[in-house]
């Protein structure tokens, strides 16, 4: 049998395990570089689209892509989510 290392960290009845801690640090990054990309795409739309004229063609186009990006992070939040149910 196997024994299980454990890296932790305690005082009295709290303890931490590091190594899970660790990994949920490193989940978190990639979360946030997920949503700072998403942010920052849609404030450059959004930017590029209020300083276009109402019938320009381009403006018509950034309003496409941005619904796009939308509609495509919405749908990566829905496979992060599964992958996480099926790993926990």
């Amino acid at each position: 049998m196997k024994s299980k290392l454990m890296a932790g960290l305690g005082i009295g009845e709290f303890k931490i395990d590091l190594g899970s801690w660790s990994n949920k640090i490193k989940e978190f990054y990639k979360v946030s570089q997920v949503r700072v990309a998403l942010i920052n795409s849609q404030y450059l739309l959004c930017d590029q689209i209020s300083r276009l004229n109402d019938n320009d063609e381009l403006k018509e186009d950034c309003i496409r892509i941005r619904l796009t990006l939308i509609m495509a992070f919405g749908q990566l939040h829905a496979i992060l989510g599964s992958i996480t149910e099926k790993t926990c």
